[in-house]
């Protein structure tokens, strides 16, 4: 579509005679890339654009304008234009990002504002999931102070939304996925692709989109116009300790030490890739965790404490190890390994959501 917009192109359309039509992406410009991407996007409504600047004059004192009253106005035009995003497939989630902002006794960490324009930058069709989902990566990310918060909020990560059978079609492998450099006309590039039964009110489903824009990270780093091979496993391991350090944070910043103690135990026989992810991260994070590790230290006859104890006093190299090898263990339900030791991962930076073709 975005090649088509030039007559140069169209031109060599025509007068192609083969069956598929190969064109150089330096034949498409970025402005029609950018046109064809943000096709039928939402953007911010006149009306709350000027409420926004009776809103910033009156805090400057310059109006004569009631500010709680601008400020109600705002809120509820914001709501409003969140609920474009409703439908009977989507109404829970548009209902739960409103929760999460105005339904607390206390403000959220995240402005409201900042949501809506990340689910109208960030969505990656303009669809109505595309945008509830870019709202809940949104949200996620800045509260935890993600550097990929900013991406999202400018657009440049597109999040694209799948119900939970298509995206099991599509991608395959994982709960969640991130797209750095696309080699088929499937997928997009520098796209998080989250499946739609994901909520914020879970801490192992916030923990997994922690995961994912931890692989986004890593490829927007990549100077733009190079690239980047790296080892599958490698950037796994870096992902799922970034998932559980998540999880780790929950509870340490309630003071919740037992209850992390159970969580972490409770996957040893069961998901020894949790369990090997947590006792990393907390081998290399002795100082940030020491009123937890203190209360490890200090076990005698809790045989769960005396357990993490144990295999804390591992060398970390010994104990990415076991990690490294829960990874390549790792297996679907048809019984298949996920992940390959010889497989690696082209990282190319901020490229685009597009078709990248051969390097």
């Amino acid at each position: 579509m975005a090649a088509m917009r030039t007559q140069e192109n169209i031109d060599i359309m025509l007068a192609d005679k083969n069956k598929y039509l190969t064109l150089s992406m330096k034949k498409i410009s970025v402005s029609d890339r950018n046109h064809v991407v943000n096709v039928d996007r939402q953007v911010v409504s006149e009306k709350l654009f000027i409420l926004l600047i009776k809103q910033f004059f009156t805090e400057l004192g310059l109006t004569k304008l009631n500010l709680d009253d601008v400020k109600t106005d705002v809120i509820e035009t914001i709501i409003s234009e969140m609920e474009k995003s409703n439908s009977k497939k989507f109404k829970n989630h548009v209902a739960e990002l409103i929760m999460y902002l105005y339904g607390g006794n206390t403000p959220p960490l995240v402005s409201d504002r900042e949501v809506l324009f990340a689910m109208m930058n960030a969505s990656s069709d303009s669809t109505k999931g595309d945008k509830v989902m870019a709202g809940k990566a949104y949200i996620v990310a800045k509260e935890y102070n993600h550097p990929m918060a900013s991406k999202i909020l400018s657009g440049s990560l597109k999040i694209d939304a799948l119900i939970p059978k298509v995206y099991k079609r599509l991608i395959g492998k994982g709960s969640a996925g991130y797209v750095s450099s696309t080699k088929s006309e499937l997928l997009k590039a520098d796209t998080l692709y989250l499946p739609t039964n994901l909520s914020l009110d879970n801490l192992s489903d916030r923990a997994l989109i922690i995961h994912e824009l931890t692989h986004a990270k890593e490829d927007f780093e990549v100077t733009l116009g190079t690239h980047k091979i790296v080892n599958e496993i490698d950037m796994e391991m870096r992902a799922y300790k970034a998932q559980v350090k998540y999880i780790i944070d929950d509870y340490i910043s309630k003071n919740s030490f037992s209850k992390l103690a159970e969580v972490i135990l409770s996957h040893k026989k069961s998901d020894p890739l949790f369990y090997w992810s947590s006792i990393s991260v907390l081998k290399k994070n002795i100082v940030a965790y020491k009123n937890f590790v203190d209360t490890i230290g200090i076990a005698k006859k809790d045989k769960k404490l005396l357990r993490i104890k144990s295999d804390m006093s591992k060398s970390l190299i010994e104990i990415d190890k076991k990690l490294r090898s829960s990874i390549i263990n790792l297996t679907d339900q048809k019984g298949k390994k996920i992940y390959s030791e010889s497989e690696h991962g082209l990282l190319d930076g901020n490229a685009g959501h597009f078709y990248h073709g051969k390097l």
